[in-house]
C-alpha cells in the first residue's frame, strides 16, 4: 500500500482537481493555480522518491485548461466586449 503522507501527494491531488476543473470550463485562474500545484507536486514527489503520476496528470490537466480558457477567452470573451463596446458608443 502507497504512503499517503508523501510530501506533495496532497498538492497533486488538488492540481489533478482543479485542472479537471479547468477543462470543464473553470479556466484560466484554476488552470494556472493548479500548474503550480502540480509543479511544486513533481519537485516533492521527485525529492521523496515517490512517483509523480498524479502530479503529472494534473500538471497536464491544468495546461490542456489554460489553453482551453486562453481561446475562449481570446475568440469569445473579447469579441463580446468589442460588440457591446460599439453597440454603446452608436447609441443601441
Amino acid at each position: 500500500m502507497e504512503n499517503q503522507n508523501t510530501p506533495g501527494s496532497g498538492k497533486a491531488v488538488a492540481s489533478l482537481v482543479l485542472g479537471i476543473l479547468a477543462i470543464l470550463g473553470g479556466g484560466l485562474l484554476l488552470g494556472i493555480i493548479g500548474i503550480v500545484l502540480g509543479n511544486q507536486a513533481k519537485k516533492s514527489l521527485a525529492e521523496a522518491g515517490a512517483p509523480i503520476t498524479i502530479a503529472q496528470a494534473g500538471f497536464i490537466c491544468s495546461v490542456v485548461g489554460t489553453v482551453l480558457g486562453s481561446i475562449l477567452f481570446i475568440f469569445i470573451f473579447i469579441p463580446a466586449i468589442i460588440g457591446i463596446t460599439g453597440a454603446v458608443l452608436m447609441g443601441f
